[in-house]
Order: structure tokens, then sequence, then C-alpha cells
């Protein structure tokens, strides 16, 4: 999480006093721990789970097409020109606002009401862990929001609104709130084609004086109601996110399959840069999720920023290859250097 502060400034006499100077820091807010405790909308990165939901819902198949114009695309355009009618592994591929929106409103108008197709959404963004503070031993976590029907009655008023009302939802805009935290156990569940095991930092506690083993979390393996097959179709669709796009600059790791999600994710100042991955993509061993604050597109710096990890990780080195991409993240001023130039 950053920016950070110096753990040094909190021992000693100076404490009390450093404490309310880093309390005080409204601006940089280093005492918050974004990765349990920051709230985002997930932008294209809650794609995925929408083409999940639509799907599993028989509001789309993998052979449904929606056309999308590009930039010209209304009242949601895209960011870039690409091939077109396309399926769901293409619009993962691509990232298409059209396609998502199309297929997320086909998917409420199925109901008479649009509360019950959205409570039904609602019901899997659960199962998905969103919404929620794990039961677990990490510490500080916020729930984000996952908005319902009762949400939206309070703002428009009851079967005063539709489909088009919510529509942002579609590309996970609008009212949705996530955790880092909750996004990295997101993209477990996608690599997992279904499930979870309570995300922990601590496995076990073995206790010595009585030789009992604790485990400080819930080891019970949470089911999503979506069918495998459906993962298998979105994991396609991340995988040629990552090669056959311009993505594949930052995010081609040698002899590992690679599978990811960008975002770019719009807010009160400038776009905040997500990726959700893992790899590899059948019996992935890691699952990562990367939120730069303020910086652009996810391609640009969340994604090499989660390719080096994941590399770092399954190969315990960054090749050759790719060292200038180690290069230019190492390289890249962050907040935290800013703050210190400007304190020097």
């Amino acid at each position: 999480s950053a920016p950070c502060y110096d753990p040094n400034l909190l021992v000693g006499r100076d404490r009390s006093k450093n404490y309310k100077m880093l309390q005080g820091d409204t601006a940089n807010r280093p005492l918050l721990n974004r990765a349990v405790a920051g709230e985002y909308p997930p932008g294209s990165t809650f794609k995925v789970f929408n083409a999940l939901v639509t799907l599993q819902e028989n509001a789309i198949n993998q052979h449904t097409r929606f056309s999308c114009q590009g930039k010209d695309s209304q009242p949601m355009q895209c960011t870039h020109a690409h091939e077109s009618p396309l399926n769901v592994v293409a619009a993962i591929r691509e990232s298409c606002n059209p396609y998502f929106r199309l297929a997320f409103e086909k998917y409420i108008s199925q109901y008479d009401r649009p509360a019950e197709g959205l409570e039904i959404w609602h019901g899997y963004a659960e199962q998905f862990g969103f919404g929620q503070a794990f039961k677990t031993d990490v510490y500080g976590q916020r729930k984000g929001l996952v908005p319902n029907s009762a949400y939206y009655d309070r703002i428009y008023g009851k079967n005063s609104w539709r489909a088009t009302t919510i529509r942002s939802l579609a590309i996970g805009q609008g009212e949705i709130l996530v955790t880092p935290f909750q996004l990295a156990n997101y993209a477990a569940i996608i690599g997992n084609e279904g499930h979870y095991i309570t995300p922990h930092i601590v496995k076990y506690i073995v206790n010595t004086a009585e030789g009992d083993t604790i485990v400080p979390y819930d080891k019970t393996v949470f089911e999503t109601e979506i069918d495998k097959e459906h993962f298998k179709i979105a994991k396609n669709g991340m995988r040629e996110m990552i090669t056959k796009t311009n993505s594949k600059v930052f995010g081609d790791i040698k002899n590992v399959e690679f599978c990811g999600k960008t975002g770019t994710v719009q807010n009160a100042g400038a776009d905040h840069a997500m990726f959700i991955g893992f790899a590899p993509k059948d019996n992935p061993e890691i699952a990562i999720a990367v939120v730069v604050e303020n910086s652009g597109f996810g391609s640009t710096y969340a994604l090499p920023i989660a390719s080096l990890m994941v590399e770092s990780y399954l190969t315990d080195s960054i090749a050759k290859r790719r060292k200038w991409v180690e290069k230019r993240v190492l390289e890249t001023v962050t907040l935290n250097q800013q703050t210190d130039n400007q304190t020097e």
C-alpha cells in the first residue's frame, strides 16, 4: 500500500507527535491500508464478472454477438476500434463497453421487474466476495458497496428505474465499490473456475504447549453458482487480452500462460489504473490485483507491475528480455518520491 510511511516514526518519544502528523496528512492518507480498505469502482476488471453472470443466466452465450462502432458508439463509447460484431471472448479481450452494456441490459430486461434481475446479480456478487469483509486474520478490511434494488429504490423511487438507469454497472462504474483485496480474491475465483478459500495471511498456528494446531480463518471452500464452462470462456478472453492486444508488450511472460483484465477507472480526479490476473491459465498458482491511483490506463502501469510480480513469483527472476519493463516501473516517479522531493 502506498503512499506509506517510515515505521520508525512510530517508535520512541516522538511517536505521538508523528502519529498526529501522519493522521493529519489528508492529501496522501499514509495510514490507510489501501490493499484492504481502499474502495474503488472496479472499472473494466468487472466485465469478466458480468460476462459470467449473463452467460449463466442465458442472456448471452459464447456465440452471441453485439455490434460496436468504437468511439462513435452511443450512449456508451468504446475506447478503440476493433472487430465488430464480436462475441464474449473478443469482448473481454477488447474490453468492449457497448458489448457489456447491451449484454447487461438484455439480462436485466429478461425479468418483469428490473429489481428482480438486479437482486440475482447482487447475489452472484456476494458469492464472489464483494460487498463484505472476509472473516479472516486480515485486519482493517472495508466492505465496499454492491448496490441492490433497495439502494436504487431509495434514489429513484420504487419501480421508477430500469436497466438503462443502472447500465454503468455493466462496465464496473457507477455506484459499485470494491477493495484490491476483494479483486485479488475475484481473480483467484476465475482462475479456480468457481471457488475460493477465505484469503488469509497465517496458514496455521501451532500451540507448542498444548500441541494443538489453530487455524485462524475459515477453511471452508466457497463455491459460486456459475458453471465451470463459463469460467473457461472467460479465461480464454483474459488470455487473449494478454496475447492478442497491446497488453502483450508488458504482459508476455515466457513459458507462462498469464491471464488478465485491465481497467481504467473513472473517478473525480485522474483515472485509476487497475489490473486483475492469474497464472498459469490451468491450475494457477498465483492471483493478483493491482491498483495504481490517478495514473491513467490499466495497461500502462497496473499491468506491468502485475506481470513482473507474477514472473518473479513463478520463476524467481525477471528474464533478461523483460529487464526493460522492470527498469521502466522502477524509474517511474511515485507519489512517495514526489512527496519526499517536496519535503526536501
